[in-house]
């Protein structure tokens, strides 16, 4: 004390505050509490080099944190609350992160957000951080709460979520080599969805979930990158394609390279927003194609896809829905899907009564045959759909409808032949 020399092993704080703050250009306030960026140099030093300063801050711990969010001067919505953890110098330059927190929203009534926990460690700020390796995870959240929090209104959707990302930079490679792009931050994202379905139904065994993937870098002074790519997965289905956003939602820029779905999985999403599915409903079927998207909201730039058809089987028709082969995609201005020909069997089932038991059989070359089409102008912001149908029995297009949750008839009936012809603007 005499010679006031004073150390700082640990510092406290309770319930702190921080602000983070992102100006017109994009750049946040944290960034100038680092010093400017080197540029890489190919020049040569000789003689003893200037060592880093050292700090000798051992530990910072607080708890009860709150961090906010401003766009210039409009606060946002979002925050953090119940921030707690601890920074520790493990080396000189070194320190280690662990804390938790728990995404918050105000105005809305929030039930279960999960926590979300980051652990890793990073340089000093004379160094700029890096290198820099964190690991961030987040569970227990409810995909209910992930839209309050996303647009702070409850879509209907129920659902379980979780997250793990990682972010590093400055570190070597796997083989150790230092990255070709010094300055570079990579990142990968892994999100999980699971039980999705609509709020009023219950919970089933084969509810659908979601597995995706995104891996990608940026650099923290703006400049371009390239676009990440994603993977998204579903039990038999798959996406894959790039993805990338500048500071503008307007940048925003979607491509997918290869397109597979199952109808499978189309049904099982259906059932989980629709009720009264019928549980019979069984459909086989395998679409291909692509797509590319920009701005937001999404516009659709170019598109195809197809399918070489399927089947559908529906309790109370005998035999499946044939389905024609399937064309789309992108023509000019307009979003065409060529006339897709479905067909069954039309004919009731006959009693034979030549044979032993009265076996049951149908008459095969009697078929009600439905052509549907569709195409939307995004110039005009106006199409249409056509439908040109010829069936046999007209209690099998109500038994249709029935079986997808969408019953017609209601206290009345309609059987005999029937065709219809409609343009649907």
């Amino acid at each position: 004390m005499l010679r006031g020399h004073f150390e700082f092993g640990t510092l406290a704080f309770s319930r702190p505050s921080l602000i983070l703050v992102r100006n017109a250009e994009g750049r946040w306030n944290l960034e100038r509490w680092l010093p400017p960026a080197v540029s890489p140099s190919n020049a040569v030093f000789y003689g003893p080099q200037q060592a880093a300063p050292s700090n000798h801050l051992r530990t910072i711990e607080f708890d009860d944190g709150r961090v906010n969010f401003k766009l210039e001067n409009d606060k946002q919505a979002f925050a953090f609350t119940n921030v707690a953890g601890r920074v520790e110098q493990i080396d000189s330059g070194r320190w280690q992160l662990r804390f938790e927190a728990t995404p918050w929203r105000s105005g809305v009534a929030l039930q279960s957000t999960g926590t979300l926990r980051v652990r890793g460690d990073v340089a000093g700020t004379s160094a700029r951080l890096q290198p820099a390796q964190l690991q961030v995870h987040w569970n227990e959240a409810s995909l209910a709460d992930l839209f309050r929090l996303w647009r702070g209104q409850d879509y209907g959707v129920r659902g379980l979520f979780a997250l793990d990302a990682t972010l590093q930079s400055g570190s070597p490679d796997a083989e150790g080599k230092p990255h070709p792009s010094p300055g570079a931050w990579t990142f990968s994202v892994h999100a999980r969805a699971q039980r999705v379905h609509r709020w009023d139904l219950p919970e089933r065994g084969d509810n659908p979930r979601l597995n995706s993937v995104l891996q990608g870098s940026f650099f923290s002074d703006g400049r371009p990158t390239m676009p990440a790519r994603f993977t998204i997965e579903a039990p038999q289905s798959n996406l894959h394609g790039e993805f990338s956003a500048g500071s503008a939602l307007s940048d925003l820029s979607v491509r997918l390279d290869s397109m597979g779905i199952r109808a499978e999985d189309l049904v099982a999403w259906y059932r989980a927003f629709q009720p009264e599915v019928d549980e019979g409903v069984v459909a086989q079927q395998f679409f291909t194609g692509s797509a590319t998207l920009h701005g937001w909201p999404p516009q659709l730039e170019t598109a195809g896809f197809s399918s070489p058809g399927g089947t559908v089987k529906i309790p109370g028709i005998e035999g499946p829905l044939q389905i024609g082969p399937l064309r789309g995609g992108r023509e000019r201005s307009k979003l065409v899907i060529e006339p897709v020909r479905i067909s069954w069997n039309a004919a009731p089932l006959l009693e034979d009564e030549g044979a032993a038991g009265a076996k049951r059989k149908a008459v095969t070359d009697i078929r009600s045959v439905m052509n549907i089409a569709l195409q939307h102008d995004f110039a005009a912001g106006e199409g249409g759909l056509a439908v040109d149908a010829r069936v046999q029995r007209g209690e099998q297009v109500l038994r249709l409808a029935q079986a997808f949750g969408r019953t017609l008839n209601h206290s009345w009936e309609a059987t005999g032949e029937a065709s219809a012809a409609l343009q649907w603007n």
